[in-house]
């Protein structure tokens, strides 16, 4: 079981890859503020990918209406702005919309 973790000022996405291993694994860092925008985050969502060992997705929405989505295993982060301003898609119903951006722009196959 992991963990992910952001501070929503800095927008840095912190993941501990499996806590109740013996030998605890240091967690891995990436910081989306480097990456544009100032604005922070107002909510994560996470959740494990079905089969896979120690991986996780997360979607990030900013108060700007930025959405991010992360990538999080042992090796790493990868993160991607998936929409600049979620809240003109406010039109679509919700569910075609996270279907959508997940499957049209899946960093996992960069």
């Amino acid at each position: 079981m992991g963990i992910v973790m952001c501070n929503q000022k800095t927008r840095a996405v912190l993941y501990w890859s499996d806590i109740f291993a013996d030998v605890v694994p240091a967690p891995v860092i990436t910081c989306a503020m480097s990456f544009g925008g100032s604005s922070s985050f107002n909510s994560l969502i996470a959740s494990a990918i079905p089969g896979t060992q120690n991986a996780c997705e997360a979607l990030a929405c900013c108060s700007s209406g930025e959405l991010w989505q992360f990538y999080c295993s042992p090796s790493g982060i990868q993160l991607n702005k998936v929409h600049q301003n979620i809240q003109s898609l406010s039109s679509h119903p919700k569910e075609l919309v996270l279907v959508n951006l997940l499957g049209a722009r899946d960093i996992r196959d960069q």
